[in-house]
């Protein structure tokens, strides 16, 4: 059974993903500035960052 991969996910990489895969005719800072807060929303990996999420706030509380 493989094993999640609990490392902070790339949002750069995902962006790039994203903008190579759409038909548009912005360049990727146009495209950025429009559709960031979006990529951010759909970026979040519920299986994966929840996780990191839950784990960076319990290391919070008990420090």
């Amino acid at each position: 059974m493989l094993k999640p991969n609990y490392n902070p996910s790339d949002f750069s990489a995902f962006c790039v993903t994203v903008y190579a895969a759409s038909a548009t005719l912005l360049d990727f800072e146009e495209y950025f500035e429009y559709y960031e807060d979006l990529l951010r929303l759909l970026f979040w990996n519920y299986d994966v960052d929840t996780q990191i999420a839950i784990r960076q706030q319990e290391q919070q509380q008990i420090q």
